[in-house]
């Protein structure tokens, strides 16, 4: 069955208004902001960052985001063809010069101070954008084809959907991470003292907490609990609620193929998200911003191997493909966390303390080296991967990807 008109049914309508509701919450929340930072502005300290505006600006980003899933998911509604994405073309590649836009922005923003009320987290949009627009051109060089309608619901839905539950989820698993912490502190001198002024908070001064734990981040068991939050949970909880945006397509059959795109597609909007609510300022902007860079593409190698593996355990009944493919994703995800936190870690440690064991110095001034290293083999996994799982299924031929009736797949080759 091809991308042909058709009456609507209680999905079509159902995602129209999904789309609907998350453009207007969006647009509301970023009217809010828009509001209550021009108020600051006015009335307040009018040359500081005001994170009301990287507020005003990221929520109307959303909300633009919005405006093409409602136009693709209106015209399925109304009964109008269901259209198949374009063939990329090199003038996708024209985002990538965002990139030195927003440094020249920044630099004019932190260095020079040159209206950074607005033209910091303006600058921090820009290279977030730039980001997700690459990774998603270079997944769709070789990758499945999409329609317009299911490549901007999987968008949103990791642009929207998935930062929710994350959220909570992560909270949720604060609550044994913080008993584990003060079990930890009881096995050391300065953990137990660090539990005394916490205890009391009201007497103990702020800067006597801060160097409290200051003198707990080289400990073992520290390091220890804050490595198995970050690169253990944090990902196990990422990685499997990101396929969220595979899910109602599974149920459906799709190709493996498909699965990996949607993934991709989905794990660039989640990164989105992350990219443009990460505040930086002074003398950091530049790394975290090229960081924030790398952590998109991260995201979306790992969102499309994950959804890849759950469509061949779903669809295909490969569950030991869906494991392995799981456990890749959340180790690649892991090795990016640790690499972020040691490094932080190691950077207040050298700050706060001139008597630092060699190795973590070496930990340190190597970080970076890791984390480029991670980036740059998401930035060519990501081709390497839509160009050779693309083959195993027919979803590359126009009668494949509509996403208004059953799919039907030919038995695809094994690898």
């Amino acid at each position: 069955m091809n991308s042909s008109s058709k009456p609507a049914s209680a999905l079509d309508i159902a995602f129209l208004i999904y789309v609907i509701l998350g453009t207007l919450v969006s647009m509301s929340l970023g009217g809010i902001f828009w509001i209550v930072s021009l108020l600051n502005y006015l009335y307040t300290n009018r040359g500081s960052v005001d994170s009301g505006i990287l507020g005003a600006l990221a929520f109307t980003l959303l909300a633009l985001c919005g405006i093409p899933a409602i136009y693709s998911g209106a015209q399925v509604a109304l009964g109008k063809k269901n259209r198949e994405l374009p063939p990329p073309g090199p003038f996708g590649y024209l985002p990538i010069f965002l990139f030195p836009i927003a440094f020249i922005v920044g630099y004019l923003a932190y260095v020079k101070g040159i209206w950074t009320v607005l033209l910091a987290p303006l600058a921090q949009l820009l290279a977030a954008v730039a980001a997700v627009a690459f990774a998603i051109q270079i997944a769709r060089q070789k990758g499945a084809v999409l329609t317009q309608r299911r490549f901007w619901g999987q968008f949103v839905t990791g642009l929207w959907l998935v930062p929710i539950f994350a959220l909570v989820m992560e909270i949720l698993i604060l609550i044994p991470t913080v008993l584990a912490f003060g079990i930890g502190a009881l096995t050391s001198e300065n953990g137990r003292q660090l539990l005394e002024m916490l205890s009391d908070p009201v007497t103990a001064p702020v800067t006597m907490l801060q160097q409290g734990f200051n003198d707990i981040l080289l400990e073992p068991w520290f390091i220890l609990i804050v490595l198995s939050y970050f690169s253990i949970l944090v990902p196990m909880i990422e990685e499997a609620l990101k396929t969220m945006v595979v899910w109602p397509v599974l149920f459906r059959r799709v190709s493996s193929a498909q699965a990996l795109m949607g993934g991709i597609i989905g794990g660039s909007g989640y990164a989105l998200f992350e990219a443009i609510f990460l505040a930086q300022d002074g003398a950091s902007w530049l790394p975290v911003m090229v960081g924030r860079a790398g952590a998109t593409m991260m995201h979306a190698f790992t969102t499309g191997i994950a959804s890849w593996g759950l469509a061949e355990g779903f669809v295909q009944k490969r569950w030991v493909r869906a494991l392995l493919s799981y456990l890749i994703a959340i180790s690649f995800h892991g090795l990016w966390n640790a690499s972020a936190v040691i490094v932080a870690l190691a950077d207040t440690a050298i700050t706060q303390n001139e008597s630092i064991p060699w190795a973590v110095k070496i930990i340190h001034d190597g970080g970076p080296f890791y984390i480029i290293i991670l980036s740059m083999i998401a930035v060519f996994g990501i081709p390497w991967l839509t160009r050779k799982l693309k083959p195993q299924s027919d979803d590359s031929t126009p009668s494949s990807v509509d996403d208004t009736g059953p799919i039907v797949l030919r038995d695809p080759r094994r690898m």
